[in-house]
């Protein structure tokens, strides 16, 4: 039992038991606590990783609680409008999320945050490639998946943890205090949650008082920020240009890279941001990063079929993601077949329409907004109403002509239809595949 469970924090309340719950209840039970358990739904208990916790000494509770707790460990994914949410926070004295609880078990490892609207996934997995190229322990953890309680439960701890960071996990800070942090860029999303977009920014800028240096894309405003990072404009801290990188007066030739698109390039001035914040050599960091590939779902050209090439975009879940795809396919010139919808999070989707107009050649919607995509682009160009995803898909591909790009990038959540926009994603590489067999 370490000296902070056994002195002070005897008690602790986790608080939604999806993947960061089950890992925090776990790092509290091996660090001594009495632990307790909370969720929205009394089905938790029926799961085969709740009953290992409950068989290891923790207590399931309900609504009401009965009693005050030392500490409460609060899920992201709860709102904080909810009657769980309100509860606990009443009934607890210090009350965090769980990157400040399992951060407090990892005394030696550095903490770097990566936040913004969108490419927080890729720029996390590109800063933990490139941080191993150079020899470090690096782990990428936090909202792409891997939640750093797990990390905390590890015997070895590693030199670096890259934590991808949403705005509803920033909500939920206390006490870390990041080595440094990136925000890539803030556009419009989950209005569902916060319901104005100034609401949802100023939750992205939040991060200035968990960090002790951070780094902003040009186009953030945040007079606080101790670096700016641009492409293009020799003025910001950091900059690439054509053919060099520069970094005040220091200039460096690039490096061939293996992926591409403006997008990642912005992702990359991010990774190198938060390295030499840490006085890494930077020179160093771009040869380590140059081989880096992305992801599944992320921008992802998996095919080509009758000098068709298939895109998968799954991971575009807000209107700026579809407007990155666009732009990264503009050289085809109306040849892009676009396949949108999903459930849209109360978001402006007609900030989109200058590109749908430039770009696109057909599109085919589903889901729960596709009669509001048709409302907004049949002026545009051909929009069509599918009944369901896979219709959307085979329609598309029937559409296709050589030279056309399909492309999934549904600018809306999956969870109208799907699990994830991972199960979403490999639908449509698994239709695609299929009809071209």
């Amino acid at each position: 039992m370490t000296k902070l469970a056994r002195e002070k924090h005897q008690e602790i309340l986790i608080c939604g038991l999806g993947k960061s719950g089950v890992a925090s209840a776990r790092l509290a039970l091996k660090q001594g606590y009495k632990c307790y358990l909370s969720d929205s739904s009394l089905q938790s208990l029926e799961r085969k990783e709740i009953q290992q916790l409950i068989e290891e000494g923790a207590v399931f509770c309900s609504l009401p609680y009965t009693q005050a707790f030392e500490n409460c460990v609060m899920s992201p994914g709860i709102n904080p409008k909810s009657e769980l949410y309100q509860a606990a926070k009443k009934a607890s004295v210090n009350f965090m999320g769980e990157l400040d609880f399992a951060a407090k078990f990892m005394p030696q490892t550095k903490f770097l945050a990566i936040t913004g609207t969108n490419g927080k996934t890729t720029c996390t997995e590109m800063t933990q490639h490139t941080l191993k190229n150079l020899d470090y322990e690096a782990v990428a953890c936090g909202n792409i998946g891997l939640p750093l309680a797990e990390v905390a439960l590890r015997d070895n701890q590693p030199d670096f943890a890259v934590v991808e960071i949403s705005s509803y996990q920033i909500d939920l800070l206390s006490s870390l205090k990041f080595d440094a942090a990136i925000i890539l860029n803030v556009s419009e999303d989950h209005m569902d949650r916060y319901g104005t977009f100034d609401k949802y920014l100023d939750s992205k800028l939040m991060i200035r008082k968990f960090c002790h240096f951070l780094a902003v894309q040009q186009d953030v405003e945040c007079a606080q920020a101790d670096m700016v990072f641009s492409i293009g404009d020799e003025k910001a801290d950091l900059m690439i240009g054509e053919e060099l990188f520069q970094y005040r007066d220091q200039k460096i030739p690039l490096p061939k890279f293996s992926f591409y698109g403006k997008h990642n390039l912005e992702n990359a001035l991010g990774v190198l941001a938060l390295l030499n914040s840490q006085k890494i050599d930077l020179q160093k960091s771009l040869l380590a990063m140059s081989d880096f590939t992305c992801s599944e779902h992320r921008l992802e050209d998996f095919a080509t079929y009758q000098n068709v090439l298939y895109v998968n975009d799954s991971k575009s879940t807000n209107p700026a993601s579809l407007m990155v795809a666009l732009e990264t396919f503009a050289d085809k010139n109306k040849k892009i077949v676009l396949i949108a919808g999903g459930r849209d999070k109360n978001m402006d989707l007609s900030v989109v329409n200058p590109l749908i107009s430039k770009y696109v050649k057909e599109v085919f919607s589903y889901g729960e907004c596709k009669e509001n995509l048709k409302a907004l682009w049949h002026t545009l160009c051909l929009t069509n109403l599918c009944a369901d995803f896979e219709g959307a898909v085979l329609e598309a591909i029937s559409c296709a002509k050589e030279g056309d790009v399909v492309l999934l990038s549904p600018g809306c959540s999956s969870l109208d239809l799907f699990k994830s926009f991972e199960e979403r994603g490999k639908k449509f590489k698994s239709l695609v595949q299929k009809v071209n067999e």
